[in-house]
């Protein structure tokens, strides 16, 4: 509805709207549309600090974020990616990316199954 919208739009500027995770990003939940809650899988969106590493990741399921503020590159490609740009990983698909350093990087995600970290992978902050 536009009263839901609204209120997300609302929310998006709201700092107690996010909540923190241990990782160093900030996510804001939604519910998945139908065909996507069929099968479990996650929606939201995700801040990630500017300049933040995030480490090389395998994709359990497919992922797709659509960017809404700020970008990333993506390391083995080198393929920037800023507001208005859809990143589509396939499961079982690898990469690692750095947010650009302006601003923080905020993306809508629809997220299957999650994803892989090698085991004692730490996120850094450039």
């Amino acid at each position: 509805s536009l009263e839901k919208a609204r209120a997300l739009l609302d929310a998006v500027d709201s700092v107690d709207a996010w909540e923190p995770n241990a990782s160093g990003i900030s996510l804001l939940h939604l519910a998945p549309g139908p065909r996507w809650a069929r099968i479990g899988a996650d929606a939201g969106l995700v801040r990630f600090p500017a300049g933040m590493a995030w480490p090389l990741h395998r994709h359990l399921g497919e992922e797709r974020h659509l960017f809404l503020e700020g970008g990333i590159r993506i390391d083995q490609t080198g393929q920037v990616l800023r507001a208005g740009d859809e990143l589509i990983s396939a499961a079982g698909t690898e990469h690692s990316f750095v947010v650009l350093p302006e601003r923080d990087c905020v993306t809508a995600v629809l997220l299957e199954e999650g994803i892989e970290l090698p085991p004692g992978t730490r996120v850094r902050f450039d």
